[in-house]
């Protein structure tokens, strides 16, 4: 998943006026054959000089490398989604870093922009998560109460993020189109923790397990009447579980495992746009933590509130 994507190495083909293909002018005139989206496998030679990689379907969404990150600034600009993608090496043989590249970067006018930036960007502006099948949702019946159950997807992984709502949110209209609503609704944002959700594991979080949190949010919710729980599937490779069984007595970090293998960043863009999909844009945060969320104005959200776990 993390590899990178590279296609058998080229060069431009001698009916085209190529020779060896290893000179400069030679390169650079195959990589504009290759950019060109006209020409066809047969204008090339195997292998060659210059390697072509492959962008993943979904971009930096689904692969956070380098690659994805040039053609995703090619689609945002409207260009064609071929580039050129090199390595800026300093006067001392090294390759340049990111304190480097600032300074190359004044001295010759440059824009920058790292890759962590064109992810911001498109989890705000490009829509990366569906409803599933039945889009209006299914009836499920709780200790802590009734919720109405819709599924999402998101953009490059398979399985589903949940939203248990109570009361209207997340109707749909007369189009399939989730009815806005900017009444301030209670919402709890919830990140799978399977040892912390089913088994009450109290290391799962601080003062209480994670699921003693999620069935009081529940409750909280049924209590008002109106609301919504949305739950996150930990994005990537799981929630953590594996690393606990694989150091059971040493699992008291200061690094929390979920945030070490999950990137935060795509699941924060992830919650907000269910939270978007549902028709919710005040939110009455259900939360014992103080930590601010100044990036919620980019995905049309707002907190009014936030509102303790009552267990």
């Amino acid at each position: 998943v993390r590899g990178t994507p590279f296609t058998v190495s080229i060069d431009g083909h001698p009916k085209h006026g190529f020779t060896t293909g290893v000179s400069a002018h030679e390169r650079a005139k195959t990589i504009q054959m290759l950019i060109d989206p006209s020409t066809k496998p047969d204008d090339f030679v195997r292998p060659g000089h210059i390697n072509p990689l492959r962008s993943r379907d979904g971009g930096v969404l689904v692969r956070v490398g380098h690659t994805e990150g040039i053609v995703d600034l090619c689609r945002l600009a409207g260009l064609n989604p071929g580039c050129v993608g090199i390595e800026i090496v300093h006067p001392e043989g090294r390759m340049m870093r990111v304190p480097d590249l600032e300074v190359f970067c004044k001295q010759h006018d440059l824009k920058m922009c790292s890759i962590k930036q064109i992810i911001e960007h498109r989890l705000s502006q490009s829509s990366i998560v569906d409803r599933l099948d039945p889009v209006e949702g299914t009836t499920v019946r709780t200790p802590e109460g009734e919720f109405n159950l819709i599924a999402f997807r998101s953009i490059g992984d398979p399985m589903p993020h949940l939203a248990l709502t109570v009361g209207d949110v997340g109707r749909l209209d007369e189009y399939g189109n989730a009815i806005a609503d900017d009444r301030p609704t209670l919402v709890r944002v919830h990140k799978r923790d399977l040892l912390g959700d089913i088994f009450d594991d109290l290391d799962s979080s601080a003062g209480s397990s994670t699921g003693q949190t999620l069935r009081a949010s529940m409750r909280m919710i049924q209590k008002e009447g109106r609301g919504a729980i949305v739950y996150l599937r930990p994005h990537g490779v799981g929630d953590g579980l594996s690393q606990r069984l694989s150091r059971p007595f040493d699992h008291r970090t200061e690094d929390s495992v979920i945030e070490a293998i999950s990137p935060e960043m795509v699941e924060y863009g992830t919650g907000s746009q269910i939270l978007r999909a549902l028709g919710l844009s005040h939110l009455r945060l259900i939360t014992n933590s103080s930590v601010s969320y100044p990036q919620l104005e980019a995905f049309g959200l707002t907190i009014s509130e936030r509102v303790s776990v009552n267990r």
